[in-house]
């Protein structure tokens, strides 16, 4: 909104964006320990968080 202030619900509830990105690998884990997915998660109040962990990416659904 234009005071600052996120619009809608915000809480445990609240819905939120996720994206995820895959290529033809899909979430395996790469150098360095971690996957070579990505999962964007962005909440209600445009906090957005990326996701490499190989786990994290599974419970969000992981790679089709």
């Amino acid at each position: 909104a234009p005071t600052g202030l996120g619009r809608g619900p915000v809480g445990p509830n609240a819905e939120v964006g996720v994206i995820r990105l895959c290529d033809h690998r899909g979430n395996i884990i790469a150098s360095g320990g971690l996957s070579t997915a990505r999962v964007l998660v962005v909440t209600p109040i445009g906090r957005a968080t990326v996701l490499r962990d190989v786990a994290q990416i599974n419970a969000q659904g992981g790679c089709p």
